[in-house]
């Protein structure tokens, strides 16, 4: 499947179908069966050289898809996939492929390169499997990790019906992450998606292991199961890091489905067991028995209920606006403003394509940063819904700019957002949790150059 980048037109052209020896191409309406299980990878660190010796393009299977240090970033992919197609031989499992785009040198400060595309890219997988999946009854389970858990969540708001399940695997959320700019801030997004373990909601289940955070004391969060794990007490031989060691974990849970926790809760397995609580960790040792990486207990820090309890949901109308965006070949741009409130989630538009070739682009940009794009090839028809994340940006105006970008003579219709999706949120709860470790790591810092400069003093006297 070694393709030029150039060759990639549509979303679908990402996904890999695993065959029981390698990943094969995926074409439309080619998956039938009702367990679809799709796995996205996360930051390309150190494959910024192969990705330039490949030519710009490669998947994420690919074997020069290898780091320097000799990591390849699909070595969970295949036992994965074999522990799901043994426990249910009419699964399907896909791994969506974005490490082009994810792909930077070994420099932690470039993480930042990674995170700047997951929005695109958690649109671009919920294009693909509309176009890959049949006509007929499917059940969804999406696992993400690292960054690709944030292109995991964007694709599980915007599939219609949402799917059955959402796996999170360690998602950058602590405050190194939020110092670097690779921040992932899934909780706004979360709160899209109906979660619990009903048959018309998304179970949501997130695993801590180094860079993650409980969602589940989060406010309208409740329901999200929490695993916290601790790499250092429970070593697995199969995880070379503290931050790979919850897909790792996760692995094993599979393998081991008679242990009943982690895959083992999938509402896509035929029988699925019900986690004890909703926090959880891994079983502290005991001296009468010998610690196993899959024993859970109840996490006793958690307290869910108060604020949670007095959250609602609303969806705030504004009048439709239509703006009409021409290009005779290159790009158009149109600019607004939006004031974005406390706890508005998402902005829904209408596009209508007017006339143009199939790889005519249409982008949304606020404040800079690329929150929604789509192709006129995406879909069989002119019209086209476009769901524009607001998770993550600071209440108050938004700078947005559309852009049309086509090689022919192109024309659009645009609809400003007829609706936001929005969630009251007790003042200043998340940007307190938020702020907090940022201020501590700056005092942290103040402190110790405070010292520094004193003992220099010293010193020189």
């Amino acid at each position: 499947m070694g393709r030029d980048r150039h060759q990639i037109a549509h979303p679908i052209q990402r996904l890999g179908r695993w065959d029981h020896d390698a990943f094969v191409p995926v074409t439309r309406d080619s998956v039938e069966a009702t367990a679809v299980h799709v796995f996205v990878h996360g930051w390309g660190r150190g494959l910024s050289g192969p990705m330039k010796e490949a030519g710009g393009f490669m998947y994420v299977w690919d074997e020069r898809a290898t780091t320097p240090e000799g990591a390849r970033f699909d070595r969970w992919f295949a036992p994965l996939a074999e522990a799901i197609t043994s426990a249910d031989p009419e699964a399907v499992v896909l791994v969506y492929s974005w490490v082009d785009e994810s792909a930077t040198p070994m420099n932690a400060l470039s993480a930042i390169r990674s995170q700047l595309r997951t929005t695109v890219n958690g649109q671009r997988l919920a294009v693909a499997l509309e176009r890959a999946l049949s006509d007929g009854d499917h059940r969804i389970h999406l696992l993400g990790y690292s960054h690709g858990a944030k292109v995991a969540t964007i694709a599980a708001t915007l599939l219609e019906p949402a799917p059955a399940q959402l796996t999170i695997l360690d998602s950058p959320e602590s405050a190194l992450p939020v110092l670097g700019g690779a921040l992932n801030d899934l909780t706004g997004y979360l709160r899209v998606l109906a979660s619990g373990r009903a048959d018309d909601v998304t179970f949501v289940d997130n695993y801590v292991s180094e860079y993650g955070m409980r969602y589940g004391e989060r406010a309208g969060l409740g329901a999200v199961v929490d695993t916290v794990l601790d790499p250092g007490t429970f070593p697995l031989e199969r995880a070379g890091t503290g931050h790979s060691y919850a897909w790792a974990w996760y692995v094993e849970s599979a393998e081991q489905l008679d242990r009943g926790v982690g895959f083992a809760w999938s509402p896509l397995v035929g029988d699925p067991a019900t986690p004890m609580a909703t926090q959880l960790r891994q079983l502290r040792p005991r001296p009468d028995a010998l610690p196993h990486p899959l024993a859970l207990e109840p996490a006793p820090y958690v307290r869910t209920g108060g604020v949670a309890e007095r959250v609602g949901t609303r969806l705030r109308n504004v009048a439709d606006q239509t703006r009409t965006l021409e290009t005779d070949g290159g790009s158009a741009t149109a600019w607004a403003l939006f004031w974005r409130r406390k706890g508005d989630l998402l902005a829904p538009a209408t596009v209508h394509w007017i006339s143009g070739p199939d790889d005519a682009t249409l982008r949304i940009i606020a404040n800079r940063t690329e929150r929604a794009r789509t192709v006129k090839g995406w879909t069989d028809g002119p019209d086209q819904r476009v769901n524009v994340p607001l998770g993550g940006a600071l209440n108050g105006p938004m700078v947005v700019q559309v852009v049309l970008e086509s090689s022919e003579p192109a024309a659009v219709e645009m609809a400003r957002a007829a609706a936001v999706y929005s969630m009251m949120l007790p003042g200043g709860a998340e940007m307190r949790t938020w702020l907090r470790p940022m201020l501590l790591t700056m005092v942290g810092v103040s402190l110790a150059g405070a010292v520094s400069l004193a003992l220099r003093r010293g010193r020189r006297r």
